[in-house]
């Protein structure tokens, strides 16, 4: 009793004595024992074990994964402490003690993640390094980037098949108006030219042959005979209808086109439009000197045709110019005057009136390779242009 076998000091140190000397122990510093080693000790997919433990891989997002670890700690493992996150999913640590070492997903979304744990002993020491497993949420096929792109590959394809089918067919469509436009523009004229025959060979040809005879007859009655003044009136109204009908026919088939030229053609038009109408018209036109096919000298001819018939029935104008100049490669020709104007819009081929008008007039441009503008408000006068290349 009076050795005892060791002395608990003020300072919190035992002292025991052996036969080597004295032995002291602080218990403080025992606290400063190394962090635990950290294992993960198996992984379960869906309820079955996985086949390695260095990668996790799961084949559909909606299998639940757990996770068993451990750490490496004799001295009251109970009191360990584990932190747990799925890297690339978490941000935040999941704590759990000793006693729960499982960490459960019920489900994962597709991608790639890194398991990590690290543990602490009963004094608070941990490892930070822990242990880390690489997670491969599979996703299936159609849910894959190849798959995706091959998609979206099949989707533009599709797009691009649709867009091409409807433009030939709207090309085609096209195709098909300019061939009718063009059909109809060219049976109107195969028309006026039937027409114009008809008249200048049947009803021509009649009235010259009662002017005739009017005047043959007149000569064989006296002069002051009731009978021979209405002879006279007879072969005046067969002259006038006579120069009626050549008007008509000059109208339909203009011939003085290909004696005359495009320009004089022209300038007859505008003269006689004038006459009948009292628009003062103004003719500035440039000679083409053979650049021009007599087919495009028709359509040109045509297009001042109907615009000068559309600017009589329509425009209510007093004054009005026909300008055609050439530029480059190209020929210019312009109808303007100051009549009441239109909103250009509003006309289409519904409203366009009888006959052809402008629509005809586009059409004729369009099927010579060029383009009609039309520059017009109420009240402001109307003036058309239209561009043919050469």
């Amino acid at each position: 009793l009076g050795r005892p076998a060791g002395v608990h000091a003020a300072d919190g140190r035992f002292w025991f004595p052996t036969q080597d000397g004295v032995v002291v122990i602080d218990p403080s510093a025992l606290r400063d024992r190394p962090a635990p080693p950290v294992r993960i000790l198996d992984v379960s997919v869906g309820g079955f074990p996985a086949p390695s433990l260095d990668r996790i891989e799961i084949r559909s997002g909606s299998s639940s994964v757990d996770v068993h670890f451990a750490a490496m700690t004799f001295v009251r493992p109970e009191l360990a402490e584990f932190k747990y996150r799925m890297e690339g999913l978490e941000s935040e640590w999941h704590v759990t003690t000793g006693v729960d070492r499982v960490a459960r997903y019920a489900r994962l979304p597709y991608g790639s993640f890194n398991f990590h744990v690290i543990a602490a002993n009963r004094d608070g020491v941990w490892n930070e390094d822990g242990v880390t497993i690489p997670v491969e949420v599979i996703p299936p096929f159609w849910r894959t980037s190849w798959f995706m792109v091959l998609m979206f590959g099949v989707v533009m394809a599709t797009a691009v098949g649709v867009f091409r089918l409807r433009l030939a067919v709207l090309e085609r469509r096209r195709a098909l108006q300019e061939a009718f436009a063009r059909q109809l523009i060219d049976t109107q004229e195969t028309d006026r030219k039937r027409i114009a025959s008809d008249l200048h060979d049947g009803v021509s040809q009649t009235l010259v042959v009662i002017r005739n005879w009017s005047q043959i007859s007149e000569k064989t009655l006296p002069e002051d005979s009731a009978a021979r003044r209405r002879l006279v009136d007879i072969g005046d109204a067969a002259s006038q209808a006579l120069g009626e009908v050549r008007e008509v026919v000059q109208d339909l088939v203009p011939y003085h086109l290909e004696r005359l030229g495009l320009v004089d053609a022209i300038r007859d038009a505008a003269v006689r439009v004038a006459d009948a109408s009292g628009i003062k018209i103004e003719c500035r036109l440039v000679d083409p000197r053979g650049r021009l096919s007599k087919e495009t000298a028709l359509r040109l001819y045509r297009v001042v045709q109907e615009g000068l018939n559309n600017m009589v029935k329509h425009s209510g104008a007093t004054s009005a110019t026909v300008d055609m100049t050439f530029e480059a490669e190209h020929l210019r020709l312009t109808l303007a005057d100051d009549g009441k104007g239109f909103v250009p819009a509003a006309v289409t081929p519904t409203t366009a009136g009888d006959g052809f008008g402008l629509v005809g007039m586009s059409e004729r441009t369009r099927m010579m390779g060029g383009q009609l503008t039309i520059d017009s408000a109420p009240g402001q006068g109307t003036t058309i242009t239209i561009v043919v290349p050469l």
